[in-house]
């Protein structure tokens, strides 16, 4: 369980609306979704201190192809169990992004139904619908100016 004083969720949510994606994306491989996470700033100590503050997931080094842009600073989180937690925390204190906040809770919540009550490991037909639905709607959401 993630241990975040209550007056910090109301900051955290800023910081994924502001510097940040709620987002499912595809797995190239496996061609599997995965839920996701991201916070973007381009100095490392305000990541290092938002990582501390979440106390969960990662931070990565996103260099630039070219030299005018600064290198960006990404903290991720993909473990579902986590990004549900999170996201219950966040989604009354989004000024915006509710919508893949939302879309997300359901998706981890149906996924998590869904392999409960898997048998032989057959994925049935109208769950890999739902879950392509979904994937549409947030790649939608998720385009920039949007």
């Amino acid at each position: 369980e993630i241990k975040v004083q209550e007056k910090d969720w109301n900051l955290i949510a800023w910081c994924f609306a502001l510097e940040g994606s709620i987002g499912l994306y595809k797995a190239y491989k496996t061609k599997t979704y995965r839920p996701s996470l991201k916070f973007y700033n381009s100095d490392l100590n305000v990541v290092k201190k938002f990582a501390v503050m979440v106390d969960a997931g990662k931070i990565y080094e996103n260099k630039p192809t070219c030299n005018k842009y600064k290198t960006v600073y990404v903290w991720q989180c993909v473990n579902p169990i986590t990004v549900l937690e999170i996201l219950d925390k966040i989604k009354f204190y989004l000024p915006s992004k509710q919508q893949q906040a939302n879309l997300l809770i359901q998706y981890i919540n149906m996924r998590n139904n869904h392999f409960s009550t898997l048998i032989r490991n057959k994925r049935d037909v109208s769950y890999l619908l739902k879950e392509e639905e979904i994937y549409m709607q947030m790649k939608e959401l998720n385009k920039r100016g949007k």
